[in-house]
């Protein structure tokens, strides 16, 4: 799902079988790529409870704020009872062997932003076919 083992011949993975050295090299690799990349939270995200939050500089935003010309009130805690304005997006439909984090990397976006558009996070399966909201450039 992130893009960490890509399995034998064929996609298939042979759980009970054997890793030469350098396969376990390659996934120690992109599992060293994955955390390097690893993001700071910013912009418009859902949390755990569907509330609306906005970041910067992975803190959550509290008072009133003025963001894309559209002012928020935002409690304590982040949370805001308004709905986002602005956020534009299109749709892109996943292919064989696909994540979240393989397509925003194809397309140029964030994962942060993925996972606000689609209500998901890094870790959520996506499947061929699966329809996700994206960033409009």
């Amino acid at each position: 799902m992130a893009g960490l083992m890509n399995g034998k011949d064929g996609g298939r993975f042979d759980p009970q079988g054997t890793a030469t050295r350098a396969e376990l090299a390659a996934v120690l690799r992109r599992l060293e790529q994955l955390l390097a990349s690893r993001e700071l939270k910013q912009g418009w995200t859902r949390n755990a409870r569907g509330q609306w939050m906005y970041y910067e500089n992975d803190a959550p935003v509290t008072g009133v704020r003025e963001i894309a010309g559209a002012s928020y009130t935002f409690d304590g805690e982040g949370v805001t009872t308004d709905v986002p304005r602005n956020l534009h997006y299109c749709t892109y439909t996943v292919q064989a062997g696909g994540s979240l984090w393989l397509v925003a990397e194809r397309l140029g976006c964030s994962l942060s932003e993925l996972e606000r558009l689609n209500n998901r996070n890094r870790f959520t399966l996506v499947h061929p076919g699966d329809a996700l909201r994206v960033p409009e450039k």
